[in-house]
């Protein structure tokens, strides 16, 4: 926490295998920083054994039963260790989209001063705004973005300040933060998956955020409560320098099966028809005939912009998808979510369920979807492999769980 920092203290959270809630099962609430240093070296037992010294007038004989006594753990030697410079932290800062939800909120709480303060007030600043030219009001607007770029990029400076990894035999480590240090140690064997994300902005720049997916609420404090291993990356470096970490990660990704070309229209008609129905319609109907706003058909031009938006995301969603099989115990899937491609590195013996998804007409198309689940905290993470062709969504299935004959088409499986 901030204000333990400054006082030499900490928070240790403690987590078991067996947890059943959120919350860790030890806490520590206020002790010295080496407190959680000392815990991990004793739980790896790295720790060693000190005899007496016959030569040492000060020793202390050893009592009948007792061979030794133990000394302070010994730091340990790291096996690989990686710590951002501040060009990467920059470049990290400066592509990140967290901007937009800080415009958000800003817009947000805008509208809501409308609630809490005096009607004159309010109508008072309306009218200035009103009242000033075009350009003034431009300007206004670009104070506004500026304002959320820097409220974003400060943040993610100090949130990710001196950020380190570090593997030592089966545990990694990670350490980052300004105002307040935030270490997380997990064992390797606790690690579901490694994700690979980049927004739309650091696939045009060939930047690689890298995530690991945890069977702990270690994270939770970080977005999706998933563990940022490297905030930033190049593309092409990602993997390999990834296996020095997580040696099970393939030393190169093989080719990936795209959804065929015939189905990816399904994704831009569903973006559409979801947000034109419960979006767009709604907004607009609502506009006409119960807050009777006289500017509906301006709302209505609005909506058919932002339905131009979610079919091109309907496409990016398309295009990118994509599902492969790395030999001989890996499955590698991708996603594209809100203009975000993530992809997937998953062990089989990590792959909680698996599913095939067919409805009637699907059938007929020979189309199908696929459904991977993966434990993430306490919950699950479901990666959803849609439209895919049904004897590659069978292939997959088998190779997980050899089924005893070949399922006919439309039939549910859950594996």
């Amino acid at each position: 926490m901030v204000f333990l920092k400054p006082l030499g203290l900490e928070q240790v959270a403690i987590e078991t295998a067996g947890k059943e809630s959120k919350k860790a099962e030890g806490m520590l609430s206020a002790v010295p920083v080496a407190v959680a240093d000392a815990i991990n070296r004793y739980r790896q037992g790295n720790v060693q054994p000190v005899t007496p010294d016959a030569t040492d007038n000060q020793a202390i004989p050893a009592a009948p039963d007792q061979t030794s006594t133990t000394a302070a753990p010994a730091a340990p030697v790291a096996d690989a260790a990686y710590k951002i410079n501040g060009h990467d932290l920059n470049q990290y800062a400066l592509t990140s989209l967290g901007f937009i939800p800080i415009i958000s909120g800003i817009l947000w709480l805008t509208q809501k001063a409308q609630e809490y303060l005096p009607d004159s007030w309010y109508k008072n600043a309306e009218h200035a705004i009103t009242g000033l030219a075009v350009y003034l009001i431009i300007g206004l607007t670009l104070i506004i973005l500026i304002l959320g770029f820097l409220i974003s990029y400060l943040n993610i400076i100090q949130k990710y300040y001196h950020f380190t990894l570090d593997r030592t035999g089966d545990e990694l480590r990670t350490s980052r933060g300004f105002f307040q240090t935030n270490t997380v140690s997990a064992r390797l064997s606790r690690l579901q998956a490694v994700r690979f994300k980049q927004s739309i902005l650091r696939q045009w720049l060939h930047l690689s955020t890298v995530q690991a997916l945890l069977a702990s609420s270690a994270a939770d404090d970080q977005q999706n409560n998933d563990l940022v291993l490297m905030p930033v990356i190049p593309e092409r470096q990602a993997l390999s320098s990834m296996r020095a970490f997580v040696s099970w990660l393939p030393e190169t990704s093989p080719k990936l099966q795209p959804i065929p070309v015939s189905n990816r229209w399904y994704y831009m008609r569903n973006m559409v028809l979801g947000h034109l129905t419960l979006l767009v319609l709604p907004v607009v109907l609502a506009s006409v005939f119960w807050l009777h706003v006289s500017w509906w058909l301006w709302l209505v031009l609005a909506g058919l912009i932002w339905l131009v938006v979610m079919a091109l995301q309907g496409q990016y969603a398309a295009t990118t998808a994509a599902i492969a099989i790395a030999p001989p115990k890996q499955l590698i899937i991708q996603v594209g979510e809100m203009w975000t491609r993530q992809r997937y590195f998953v062990r089989k013996k990590d792959i909680q369920a698996m599913t095939i998804k067919q409805s009637i007409w699907m059938k007929a198309r020979g189309v199908a979807h696929l459904e991977v689940h993966i434990r993430k905290g306490n919950s699950d993470q479901t990666v959803n492999s849609r439209y895919m062709a049904v004897d590659l969504a069978k292939q997959i299935m088998t190779w997980y769980q050899p089924l005893p004959s070949v399922p006919q088409e439309g039939d549910n499986h859950a594996a």
